[in-house]
């Protein structure tokens, strides 16, 4: 399993993978952020994309940089190796910026939670969305990372 820039093939497979494919709303945003370099993929040894991420950065370094993954359903294990990958990436994320990074995970998503806990996102009582019970989680900056 390896990490790298995601490319647009890495996208039109990651698509394929998912059982529920983005919509063309989503899918052209992600567009955007694939050729401007800001998204890698988690690729495994068949060169299939099982998580595309990246951070967007924030509009001013007051705010923190938001951070966002997919995976493909029922690849949890396959993409332990990645962790330690993603983790290193997330951390360089969270230092490019004062305020670190953030991600947004429902309440109701247990994988997901794991899955931001195993990256060192640490919960908040911050709800990013109260009807829908999505919670900001926060990785703070790792200012002996930085790299930018």
């Amino acid at each position: 399993m390896q990490l790298e820039p995601a490319t647009l093939a890495h996208l039109a497979r990651f698509q394929a993978l998912k059982k529920s494919p983005l919509s063309a709303h989503e899918y052209g945003l992600l567009l955007v952020e694939v050729v401007s370099g800001r998204v890698w993929a988690a690729v495994d040894a068949a060169g299939a994309p099982l998580a595309i991420g990246g951070t967007l950065p924030p509009a001013d370094l007051s705010t923190p940089g938001r951070t966002w993954l997919s995976v493909v359903p029922e690849v949890a294990r396959r993409l332990r190796p990645a962790l330690r990958l993603m983790r290193r990436r997330l951390d360089e994320d969270a230092a490019a910026y004062p305020a670190g990074v953030v991600c947004v995970v429902f309440d109701a998503n247990m994988a997901g939670r794991r899955l931001a806990a195993l990256l060192g996102f640490i919960e908040t009582e911050r709800m990013a969305d109260r009807l829908r019970g999505a919670r900001e989680w926060r990785l703070p900056a790792c200012p002996e990372l930085s790299t930018r």
